[in-house]
């Protein structure tokens, strides 16, 4: 049974957030199993929440078509603020330099994956026989089309590739 609180003008992730940390205070104090429950059950809300924020705040930046605030959003993704813990070498030493977590992460990275032969692997046909791709064309007032419906930062950019054209 998760608490609902009924307060104006407040975001819906605050008001089961708040409600969760009552339960945690409350499940501290007396660890009985119906309260340990109810707090479960609201941590479970309130984990749902969040995650479907997020999702929907990432949908709405790719559905924007702005191409900075994907690559910002991408970039945040991407980033390691804690950056890489301490590491055990093959040797059992510890490592905390970060040139040595590099090399040792690259050494085991190459030991694990596989190096390019040069062949291409076999590639079974997914569409019939009948389908095929055999020329794209692109000219170069597709390309200047496309370039104008770009959001772009620098608008001056565009005006340098549209001489080159």
């Amino acid at each position: 049974m998760a608490i609902l609180l009924r307060v104006k003008d407040v975001q819906p992730i605050l008001i089961v957030h708040y409600a969760k940390r009552l339960l945690w205070r409350k499940f501290h104090i007396n660890r009985s199993n119906t309260n340990k429950s109810r707090y479960y059950e609201q941590a479970g809300l309130c984990r749902t929440l969040v995650y479907e924020h997020e999702k929907s705040k990432e949908s709405s930046v790719v559905n924007q078509s702005n191409l900075g605030a994907f690559y910002r959003l991408i970039n945040k993704r991407m980033s390691c603020k804690s950056g890489v813990g301490p590491l055990k070498s093959a040797f059992g030493s510890l490592l905390i330099n970060d040139r040595d977590k590099a090399a040792a992460l690259n050494v085991y990275f190459c030991s694990v994956f596989t190096s390019d032969d040069g062949e291409c692997p076999a590639f079974n046909r997914r569409v019939a026989d009948n389908v095929s791709l055999n020329r794209i064309d692109i000219t170069s007032n597709d390309v200047i089309r496309y370039i104008k419906n770009v959001k772009m930062a620098c608008p001056q950019v565009l005006m340098e590739y549209h001489i080159t054209f």
